[in-house]
């Protein structure tokens, strides 16, 4: 299986089921978020294990996953407050030099 293939199934099933990717959260907001889905709202602690699982589902290859998205997990992550480990592996995808500096500047004007 390509890992293209396994990189979208994953972003999708994020968004899908962690409230906190499809939304602009601040480290101050609420962490229990409903998005408007029918998908049962988890805790915040079965969020961040989710979280946790997904960042080691990740495909390490680089230019496989977008930095838009890793972007994203990071920010979730931090508002989690994951595991130091998780964050620092968020970290160091997104500071690869595949990632684009511009993809890096929208993102940050976007928060």
């Amino acid at each position: 299986m390509k890992l293209e293939s396994i990189a979208a199934s994953i972003t999708y099933y994020t968004k899908r089921y962690l409230p906190m990717m499809n939304r602009q959260l601040s480290f101050n907001d609420r962490i229990h978020v409903n998005s408007g889905t029918s998908t049962p709202a988890l805790s915040e602690n079965d969020q961040r294990a989710f979280l946790e699982e997904i960042v080691d589902l990740v495909p390490n290859k680089k230019e496989v996953t977008s930095t838009r998205f890793l972007l994203r997990l990071l920010h979730t992550a931090m508002v989690l407050h994951a595991s130091p480990l998780s964050k620092e592996n968020l970290e160091k995808r997104v500071s690869e030099p595949s990632s684009s500096k511009l993809n890096l500047l929208i993102f940050s004007y976007q928060i």
